[in-house]
């Protein structure tokens, strides 16, 4: 009796370990499934498109329908072909070599690829090993950068074009006020809301004022001669461009003659800047009462002779 209740118990012993085994493979099981199914679903459903092929030859096992969609072939197709022989690399080598770049610390290499309608993209290839059954294969991301990069160069192009410009203008500028130097000219503006004017450097070194100094409204009117203060006032409120003469005394006390033309010019959305442009022509003017006088003299001589007649024109 003794010897088959400890048969019976045994029995029961290793029913219930055999149970315990089933229920703890079954768990295995879907666990196992659970993270098959997890990983099929992060490949077939994936926005990336992704690829597996086998390292020793490039082949395609699979793809998932991003990779379809972005390389116009069938996963019939791909799985069908090598990763050379549908033109993403040009031989084994170069892919080896950009798989090798990568798991260096490389953020991906970008490869020239034509779909299967003929279109050219411009992809960015990043890969890494993986064993599947004991076998070396690759997990291949491919992304689309074509219009990321058709942007890059057209900001870097429009950049290289607003440097162009503003060396352009820079350097038109620079012989602007080479021009003003030769001439002594300068000129002023003042936009539309404002009061305050803004002096070229060349007008600053007319009126011998630092360019540091704050200017107030209409500097030039309290140093303009008395008697060409009301015609120099005209011409600033009708700001017609009339062309006048005026004397000014500079701040080293030294009078000059100037010329100038004052104008508006109303821009496209309606506002207008108000401008003055004037010219130091002192000697000039000094040149012409020279030869007045000069004149004068002799007008006064040959008026003594009425038997002589001079013209002068």
């Amino acid at each position: 009796m003794g010897s088959m209740t400890d048969g019976a118990q045994a029995h029961s012993s290793d029913s219930e370990s055999l149970h315990a085994l089933t229920n703890a493979l079954h768990s295995l099981e879907l666990a196992s499934r659970r993270q098959y199914d997890m990983l099929a679903a992060l490949f077939s459903h994936s926005p990336a498109a992704i690829a597996v092929q086998r390292l020793e030859d490039g082949a395609l096992v699979d793809v998932n329908a991003c990779w379809e969609q972005l390389t116009g072939y069938s996963w019939d197709e791909a799985t069908r072909n090598t990763c050379v022989s549908l033109g993403f690399w040009p031989d084994l080598a170069s892919c080896n070599a950009a798989l090798d770049a990568v798991q260096a610390g490389a953020t991906g290499v970008e490869i020239h690829f034509k779909t299967a309608q003929g279109q050219a993209l411009l992809l960015q290839w990043r890969g890494s090993r993986m064993a599947i059954a004991g076998e070396d294969h690759v997990l291949v991301y491919l992304t689309d950068i074509t219009a990321q990069r058709v942007a890059q160069e057209a900001v870097a192009h429009s950049e290289w074009a607003l440097q162009q410009a503003v060396d352009a203008l820079q350097g038109q500028l620079e012989l602007f006020e080479h021009t003003e130097g030769l001439a002594q000219a300068g000129h002023w503006t003042v936009p539309q809301g404002q009061v305050r004017p803004r002096w070229s450097k060349g007008l600053y070194r007319l009126a011998r004022i630092p360019e540091t100094e704050d200017l107030g409204a209409d500097v030039l009117l309290p140093d303009i001669h008395p008697e060409d203060a009301l015609t120099y006032r005209a011409a600033r409120e009708a700001m017609d461009g009339r062309l006048l003469e005026f004397r000014w005394k500079r701040r080293d006390q030294k009078v000059r003659w100037v010329r100038g033309r004052m104008h508006r010019f109303f821009r496209k959305d309606g506002s207008y800047v108000d401008y003055g442009v004037v010219q130091d022509f002192t000697e000039e003017a000094r040149a012409k009462q020279v030869l007045q006088h000069k004149l004068d003299v002799i007008q006064r001589l040959t008026s003594r002779l009425p038997e002589m007649v001079f013209q002068f024109e």
